[in-house]
């Protein structure tokens, strides 16, 4: 685990997309009670396990999209106690699983105010939530944006190329086409999140953006949802 705050902390794994191995990233945050709030988690393997047990409990789980569920049954099983929340729609895609909490639709969060939330409208067959946590001025996103500055392969590299995030933050252009059908309505949301006094902005792919990450944000914005 890598810790970026007092009460902070994220981990890669790496997993098969398009026969492409990128990384993905999951955080974890320490709630005022001592407990953990994972968002997009990860596999877990026994080292990852350990190091929860050891600061745990954990309290929730959250699949903060449609798309960033792949291991949430692995972590229902080990932590039955969690409470797991589900971006909209995502229960309807994976009746295999039981979550207690429908994020925006089920009102107020259950962790109250340690965490502000907010919908990315707009973009229905995604409809990622994203989350502030104001004690570390940090935006918690899964795909919202991509950063892969360092693409470690020929293939990834196209990859990133193609997708509109070769060397710098971005909107994976298949999303913005494909996935953002109201990018008015897109476009209000991040507005929103830009109320949010953060400096860092963790994405699920690629590094972290820090600091300056509000208005690096902004500029992609400006650039890429006109």
């Amino acid at each position: 685990m890598h810790q970026l705050d007092d009460q902070l902390w994220t981990k890669r794994a790496p997993m098969e997309f398009v026969g492409i191995t990128i990384e993905t990233r999951m955080t974890a945050v320490e709630l005022p009670s001592d407990a953990l709030w994972i968002h997009s988690p990860i596999p877990l393997d026994d080292e990852l396990r350990t190091w929860v047990d050891d600061h745990g409990p954990v309290a929730y789980v959250v699949a903060p999209n449609r798309f960033h569920h792949v291991f949430v049954d692995e972590w229902i099983e080990a932590y039955p106690e969690a409470t797991v929340c589900a971006a909209p729609g995502l229960p309807e895609k994976r009746d295999d699983l039981e979550f207690d909490h429908v994020l925006v639709e089920d009102g107020d969060p259950p962790w109250d105010d340690a965490l502000d939330q907010q919908r990315l409208d707009g973009a229905p067959a995604l409809n990622e939530v994203m989350f502030f946590h104001e004690p570390s001025r940090t935006m918690i996103t899964a795909d919202l944006l991509h950063n892969e500055p360092d693409p470690d392969s020929w293939i990834h590299k196209a990859y990133l190329w193609f997708n509109g995030t070769l060397g710098e933050p971005g909107i994976n252009r298949v999303i913005r086409w494909f996935v953002y059908k109201d990018k008015h309505a897109v476009r209000q949301s991040l507005e929103r999140t830009l109320t949010w006094n953060f400096d860092r902005l963790i994405v699920s792919h690629g590094e972290v953006i820090e600091p300056e990450a509000r208005q690096t944000l902004r500029h992609v914005l400006e650039e890429e949802l006109r």
